[in-house]
């Protein structure tokens, strides 16, 4: 299994693909901007605020909701020189920044890492969308929990497919735990 995009469409097609899975997210008409940004080996595009930092890591843009900020990230690593291109991961997360106490809370991460090879049960569950939660007491946050998986095969065939099952998650982001803070 694995995800492969061709150098074209990955470079010409998948920033936009990107705008979509994070559309839930954006303020009305303003869609979140997604660049790739500078990697020594891999090819990674990111949403974000406006100018992207150098490290995806630290990348955060606005959502519709006061004080919530969302982060994405995919990593496409070469394969057949850099004709063809792996994605690794696709990992979104969701943070509030708390003003009165000068302090930011991750609330949770949905994550995908599609080239995971870890045994199975665990690695199953990673490969797929799965979701931390972060605002949880230990030691669940480190739990992956996934969403997909009696359709992970399918999820997993395409790109268009991991797009999908990611926006529909960050879609249940938005109905049901960004409008709780």
């Amino acid at each position: 299994m694995g995800i492969v995009l061709d150098v074209a469409d990955l470079v010409r097609g998948r920033r936009k693909e990107v705008q979509a899975v994070l559309h839930p997210l954006a303020k009305k008409g303003r869609p979140i901007p997604c660049s790739f940004v500078p990697h020594p080996r891999a090819k990674v595009i990111c949403g974000h605020g406006g100018s992207p930092d150098r490290n995806h890591r630290r990348i955060w843009f606005p959502t519709y909701a006061n004080g919530i900020q969302g982060q994405y990230h995919e990593m496409w690593y070469p394969r057949n020189g850099e004709c063809e291109w792996w994605l690794e991961r696709a990992y979104f997360s969701l943070r509030r920044i708390v003003r009165t106490i000068h302090q930011v809370e991750i609330i949770l991460c949905i994550h995908s890492d599609p080239m995971c090879d870890d045994p199975d049960p665990a690695g199953l569950y990673k490969r797929g969308p799965h979701l931390h939660v972060d605002l949880a007491q230990s030691p669940l946050p480190d739990a992956h929990f996934p969403l997909n998986l009696g359709q992970l095969e399918e999820v997993l065939s395409s790109c268009d497919n991991l797009s999908q099952a990611m926006s529909r998650a960050i879609k249940i982001v938005r109905d049901e735990v960004i409008p709780r803070f």
